[in-house]
């Protein structure tokens, strides 16, 4: 079968639980949550699932489902969930870089946009969990900033590598930034300030940065 029937599975489930979250309807929004992510598990199991690296993000993809049921509980396992996402990043990071790339000069210009572009928010957010007494949750939260800005530049990264054709560096690149967006809004309105329709607005980021991540993997042949 066609891994791609697994990324439009993944994309209908995604849509479906939009709306179950939208409407508020706990039941199917717990079933549809991590469906997307057990659909983009299956796409890249229905490709050669140890082909260029793909069993990495398939590790990168459960931890992420396993985050989702961490964050999904009556009682949400915040630092649980923090950590199971932060063991996906370190996956797909482990994935994205195949070799050591050799163009330094555009990886560093890569590197200081992305880390400045994260440490303005990054900065905000630390500073509020002080300013709520909740400064324990710093060092972790922290950590898993950098990680987080990590994967983007290895996602990046697969720009100057030639195991990835432009298009899938294209895919998993802009993959990368919405995951990022997704986790930098839901810290901002979870410790900074509430946001407007926060929770579905990064479950759309979250789900497409997903979606966009695993599909371009799987251009990678």
């Amino acid at each position: 079968m066609n891994p791609m029937w697994g990324i439009a599975l993944a994309t209908v489930i995604a849509i479906v639980d939009w709306w179950a979250l939208k409407q508020r309807h706990r039941r199917l929004d717990y079933a549809a949550k991590p469906g997307v992510m057990a659909a983009l598990l299956a796409a890249l199991f229905l490709a050669s699932p140890t082909a260029n690296g793909r069993a990495w993000f398939a590790l990168a993809i459960a931890f992420s489902l396993l985050g989702d049921v961490f964050l999904m509980l009556p009682r949400e396992q915040f630092r649980a969930g923090l950590l199971a996402f932060l063991l996906a990043h370190l996956a797909y990071m482990a994935g994205f870089i195949r070799q050591v790339p050799s163009r330094w000069d555009i990886l560093t210009l890569m590197a200081l946009v992305i880390a400045g572009a994260s440490a303005i928010p990054g900065r905000r957010i630390l500073t509020a969990l002080s300013a709520r007494g909740e400064a324990g949750l710093r060092l972790p939260v922290a950590i898993y900033m950098g990680v987080l800005a990590g994967m983007v530049f290895a996602a990046w990264s697969t720009w100057v590598q030639p195991a990835w054709p432009s298009r899938a560096s294209a895919l998993v690149s802009v993959g990368a930034v919405l995951f990022l967006a997704s986790d930098t809004l839901l810290a901002w309105n979870r410790f900074v300030r509430p946001v407007p329709d926060a929770r579905l607005k990064v479950r759309v980021l979250y789900h497409l940065g997903q979606i966009l991540l695993v599909t371009g993997v799987l251009l990678t042949g």
